[in-house]
């Protein structure tokens, strides 16, 4: 390994996606406990709403709700370019409203398998990184990361950590495949910071999640609930267990609310102006 030089230091911000408190608190992690122990945690923070990744990401990256970052979910209706954005399939970059932090910090900026890189010097891909195993998805993120740190040094770097979300989503989050799979997530942080000791004079490790996970048991057809709206236009743009209903008809809309209402599957139902309160009134927010 390389000597530390006596002049570097860094920022390190690894996001475990989608790791909840309990799979955390059930899986063997002694690299993260002795972390908790000489430095600073909680197992109460609250994400934003929706809880979802592009949104999440995109507030961790820039400091702000939605409302002000323009990513209101997964998917939504964007009434100025007139079409349903899918961003698995579409840049969320492209549509952020916000400076993220790769745009604040000087220096050369890392981002690894995250979603978020406006501004960031040095990208490896959240699609590159999901292309592996789904078993290696977060070693692979973790060996480019430390590729990027012995050659480039990176001032800041933002690792995403895909796998964790995707094994608890199959299996189920408190599964022990999850657990089998913090565990290993764990492990490779470890590595991580081992790399991190040896090539900087002090560095800051960051580690969170950007939401947790639900069981789930039961689909719920939105279009089928709200077939006696009649012949009206309405989009939904569904994000997980979070839903964008846009409704062309202003006389409809309180109609809908009062039909999704009185439905006990479904814990919230926001109007436009509503939605305010969550940090989530954007042009782009369902009504």
């Amino acid at each position: 390994m390389l000597s530390p030089p006596n002049h570097t230091y860094a920022a390190v911000v690894v996001i475990i996606d989608g790791c909840t408190v309990k799979c955390l608190t059930k899986a063997k992690t002694p690299f993260i406990d002795g972390l908790i122990e000489r430095g600073s945690y909680s197992l109460s923070c609250k994400s934003i709403y929706p809880t979802v990744t592009y949104a999440a990401h995109s507030s961790i990256l820039t400091g702000v709700k939605p409302h002000a970052h323009g990513i209101v979910g997964n998917t939504f209706y964007d009434r100025e370019l007139d079409k349903i954005i899918d961003l698995d399939e579409y840049d969320v970059n492209s549509l952020l409203l916000s400076r993220t932090l790769f745009e604040m910090v000087e220096g050369v900026k890392a981002a690894v398998g995250e979603p978020v890189t406006k501004g960031a010097d040095i990208v490896v891909t959240k699609e590159e990184v999901q292309s592996s195993d789904l078993w290696k998805q977060d070693e692979y993120a973790i060996e480019k990361a430390i590729d990027i740190i012995v050659k480039q040094r990176p001032t800041l770097i933002v690792i995403n950590l895909p796998g964790m979300d995707a094994i608890s989503e199959r299996f189920g989050p408190e599964s022990r495949e999850a657990i089998r799979a913090m565990e290993k997530v764990d492990e490779l942080i470890g590595r991580l910071d081992d790399v991190l000791r040896n090539n900087y004079v002090d560095h800051l490790l960051v580690i969170l999640s950007d939401h947790g996970l639900t069981e789930v048991r039961e689909n719920l057809d939105l279009k089928a609930l709200l077939k006696d709206l009649g012949p009206t236009e309405f989009l939904i743009c569904p994000s997980h267990r979070f839903a964008h209903i846009y409704i062309s008809s202003k006389e409809k809309r309180e109609e809908a609310k009062r039909i999704l209402r009185s439905d006990p599957r479904l814990e919230l139902v926001l109007d436009a102006r509503e939605s305010e309160e969550f940090g989530l009134s954007s042009p782009r927010t369902g009504d």
